[in-house]
């Protein structure tokens, strides 16, 4: 039997925000067992949660109280986090961060795409969901 070094397993913000970006970036690029829509359905989710916690990176950069919704409740694990509509808002009033309106119809694009696929139904045609993880990858990459 082998053994296994152990090493704990640690995401911060920016690491688990690479991986997702790494991982929907691969998943259009170089593509995977399964269908192409199953691909381009994951690929969305996972640019969609890597721009989620880009913003709360760039929040935590601030103040890391400000990843949570109600300030006075960091660091609890149990209390809510920012939605990416409020990370904005906190963004451009607390950190002078100015998003386009290109900017924020691509964030809400994704943020009402990934609903639908994560609590609904889904139902886009090919060219539409690869326009949608081009414009998330697209916006991951300005977010710095």
């Amino acid at each position: 039997m082998a053994v296994f070094p152990r090493q704990p397993i640690a995401f911060d913000l920016l690491t688990n925000a690479r991986d997702s970006f790494e991982r929907a970036v691969h998943l259009i690029a170089l593509g995977e067992n399964g269908t192409e829509h199953g691909r381009l359905k994951h690929a969305i989710l996972s640019a969609a949660h890597c721009i989620e916690l880009m913003l709360k990176e760039r929040l935590r950069r601030v103040h890391p109280a400000f990843v949570w919704e109600k300030v006075d409740q960091y660091p609890s694990l149990d209390a809510r986090t920012v939605t990416v509509e409020m990370a904005i808002r906190r963004l451009q009033s607390v950190a002078g961060v100015l998003t386009s309106t290109s900017d924020e119809q691509t964030l809400r694009s994704l943020r009402l795409t990934r609903n639908a696929i994560e609590h609904y139904e889904w139902h886009t045609s090919e060219k539409e969901a690869k326009i949608i993880v081009g414009k998330g990858i697209e916006f991951r990459t300005r977010v710095r």
